[in-house]
């Protein structure tokens, strides 16, 4: 089987009704907090549906999709020497504030690095913002077209609302999916939420001790970061790089 490897860089008062408040329970997002009761989960606009004792599905959850995103339309989508590239505007008049001001603007570049990498990258498009510097973390870039017939993925999207999945060719699997309905960006937040195929066997996320490695279906993960004592000179002192394998 062919491996494909994938990098990204990457509240409105609801009126709720019995309908919006039918959310898978992997889609639920926490709305409440330890010892909230059925008022206090209503009282703030969100749903409650008890899931049992000791379940890690939220009881008070959001209803429907995340009420802080809003969604993106794609445009200019153009063809590039080394893939695509495209803007992404915010597709609601009055974006939210939940998490500071949504970027009304953002720049996509699709890179096909090599047959089996491809690197997505979603930024501001009006302002330039930090990143690593190449001199301390070097990487190699595309600098040919790679014929469509060689690549062992391919990319497909939907401009609006946007959304867009890598596809792995020898299966068919989805690697990656972006979730319109919950992708938020700001100054100081970013939300992306993906799904994976339930036959695929998922490693790396939610760093614990455990017999199996694989992730099981129903279970909630922690990302640790490192966190290294400040007295050590010339390292990184805390950071999180979250990478999974599927097979």
């Amino acid at each position: 089987m062919s491996k494909v490897v994938a990098a990204f860089l990457l509240v409105l008062p609801l009126t709720l009704s019995l309908s919006t408040c039918s959310v898978n329970d992997y889609d639920k997002k926490d709305c409440g907090f330890y010892g909230i009761d059925q008022g206090g989960c209503e009282s703030k606009g969100c749903c409650w549906v008890p899931a049992g004792t000791n379940s890690q599905t939220p009881w008070c959850f959001y209803a429907g999709a995340d009420p802080t995103a809003t969604g993106y339309t794609l445009t200019s989508m153009t063809e590039t020497v080394t893939g695509y590239e495209g803007t992404l505007n915010i597709r609601s008049s009055t974006p939210s504030t939940t998490y500071g001001a949504d970027i009304a603007k953002l720049s996509l570049k699709v890179v096909f690095e090599s047959e089996s990498t491809v690197r997505v990258k979603i930024t501001d498009a009006s302002k330039s913002r930090w990143e690593i510097p190449e001199t301390l973390l070097s990487r190699t870039h595309a600098s040919v077209k790679i014929p469509t017939s060689q690549l062992n993925f391919r990319v497909e999207y939907t401009e609006t609302p946007f959304s867009f999945q890598v596809i792995r060719n020898a299966d068919n699997l989805a690697l990656f999916s972006l979730d319109s309905a919950s992708f938020v960006f700001t100054n100081q937040y970013i939300q992306v939420k993906t799904s994976i195929d339930k036959s695929a066997k998922t490693y790396g996320l939610g760093e614990s001790t455990r017999l199996t490695q694989a992730l099981s279906v129903g279970t909630t993960v922690t990302l640790w970061a490192a966190d290294m004592a400040s007295l050590v000179m010339n390292t990184n002192l805390y950071g999180s790089f979250p990478y999974y394998v599927q097979l």
